[in-house]
């Protein structure tokens, strides 16, 4: 990776990986920024977070704004799971879409 001379690079990089990386390093970037606790759990379980919430996004990207659904996942993370980002490992993916959902209408 020393020989990426610029962003553009480091763009087509990354995207050439795994399309969806950058969108799945912005929801990662979010549980951090908010130190909810995120940054103690384990690589594993911080990758199984971060897999989930997008498989979450991609069903509601057509007709929200990533940074609308961070703000969501940000009032998940705080008022349902008081903190504690594993638990959403528990929930099954619809109650999941129904709670983003449901604070982005009343946002």
């Amino acid at each position: 990776m020393s020989d990426i001379k610029n962003y553009r690079e480091l763009y087509n990089f990354v995207t050439e990986q795994d399309p969806n990386a950058l969108e799945k390093l912005m929801i990662f970037e979010k549980f951090l920024l908010v130190r909810c606790g995120f940054e103690w759990l384990s690589d594993d379980t911080q990758d199984q977070i971060v897999e989930k919430l997008h498989s979450v996004y991609a069903e509601m990207a057509d007709k929200v704004k990533l940074s609308d659904f961070l703000s969501a996942v940000y009032e998940l993370i705080y008022e349902d799971l008081k903190g504690k980002p594993e638990k959403i490992l528990r929930f099954q993916k619809k109650h999941i879409l129904d709670k983003i959902d449901s604070f982005l209408c009343t946002a």
